[in-house]
């Protein structure tokens, strides 16, 4: 059986997530348009959350304020805060902590492993450039 994904739009008049989660998504992609106003987001109770994945983007202007239930968290923290196009991905631990799995990371790869400088990275992407021009 493959896996479920869902996506959702969140804004500022339509935050609440925990009902638009359909109960079969094992991976849920979450855009934050905060292009109007800032806004918080409360997570679902991480023990119903069968080890679900949840992947936050904020497509718009302003701060947006991820917050667990009571008595749960974020990486040991009680919020995260994405900032305009700010990317994080959660995964719930079933007991009481949503752990972070990514936050903005990216990474180039190349046949002999990953890019570990700057130079590197940008030498890279000018060869990646120069290769599609």
């Amino acid at each position: 059986m493959p896996l479920s994904r869902q996506k959702i739009i969140l804004t500022p008049s339509n935050k609440a997530l925990a009902t638009l989660i359909n109960p079969d998504a094992e991976h849920v992609h979450i855009l934050l348009d905060s292009t109007t106003a800032g806004f918080t987001v409360t997570l679902p109770d991480a023990t119903g959350s069968m080890q679900r994945e949840l992947i936050f983007k904020n497509i718009g202007d302003y701060d947006v304020t991820i917050v667990p239930i009571t008595g749960q968290y974020i990486d040991k923290s009680l919020t995260h805060t994405l900032h305009p196009l700010d990317l994080i991905s959660l995964w719930s631990d079933l007991v009481k902590t949503w752990w972070m799995l990514d936050n903005n990371s990216i990474s180039l790869h190349t046949i002999n492993g990953p890019c570990t400088d700057l130079a590197s990275a940008v030498a890279l992407l000018n060869q990646v450039r120069a290769a599609i021009i």
